[in-house]
């Protein structure tokens, strides 16, 4: 996805002109801001676009999974970087020498840690590019399932006839994350955002862009 971000600040959004409150599908009023570069919630960002974007097509929601999914990941890269140091420390306490010589103990250090970076890296670029975006027309879901891989599904607000979210457990409604959930049209693949910020907010909001909906 091209120019996903331009700016680190992120200027707070007067609540009482937010354009939302009065949107209907294919017109929205914009008061765009400019979302952080990790952020995984922003409404309104400025400088994102994507691949057949069209011209009257505006950016109201920019999504992508809540930060504590990455704490699995995080924390087995945090244990694998310290997993040589702490064996090298107890190496003297053990009375144990390893039978290798030093060059090939170095060269098979670099090449574990090239692995563990290698493993954060992947998991890094997993979070950041599987993004959900929500405009004034459309709901378009961004997968990326493996450095080289890449799902796009988009389906028009028009077609969603049904929304809802989900929260499970004490972690989710703690740090208010979720699921949401969108049925379409027969014939038509259901839509789903996982484990992303305020899912009622953005239960929310496109219920206000789907035909018939309240401002």
């Amino acid at each position: 996805m091209p120019d996903l971000y331009i700016s680190d600040s992120t200027p707070e959004v007067d609540s009482t002109t937010h354009p939302l409150k009065r949107a209907t599908p294919g017109q929205v009023e914009l008061k765009t801001t400019e979302p952080h570069i990790l952020t995984c919630f922003h409404e309104m960002p400025e400088g994102v676009a994507f691949e057949n974007q069209r011209e009257d097509e505006k950016i109201l929601l920019f999504l992508r999974r809540h930060y504590t999914t990455n704490l699995e990941w995080q924390t087995g890269t945090i244990l694998l970087a310290i997993l040589p140091l702490a064996l090298l420390a107890a190496l003297p306490f053990l009375n144990f020498s390893l039978p290798i010589p030093l060059r090939f103990i170095i060269i098979g250090t670099i090449f574990y840690y090239l692995i563990v970076f290698g493993f954060a890296f992947v998991n890094f670029v997993i979070w950041f590019y599987n993004v959900g975006l929500v405009t004034n027309l459309r709901v378009i879901d961004v997968d990326v399932n493996s450095i080289s891989t890449k799902d796009v599904a988009a389906t028009t607000i028009r077609e969603i006839t049904d929304i809802s979210y989900k929260q499970s457990g004490f972690k989710q409604n703690l740090f208010d994350f979720g699921d949401v959930f969108m049925e379409t049209e027969a014939l038509k693949p259901n839509f789903e955002f996982l484990k992303v910020p305020h899912p009622a907010r953005i239960t929310s909001l496109i219920s206000k862009l789907m035909p018939g909906g309240t401002a």
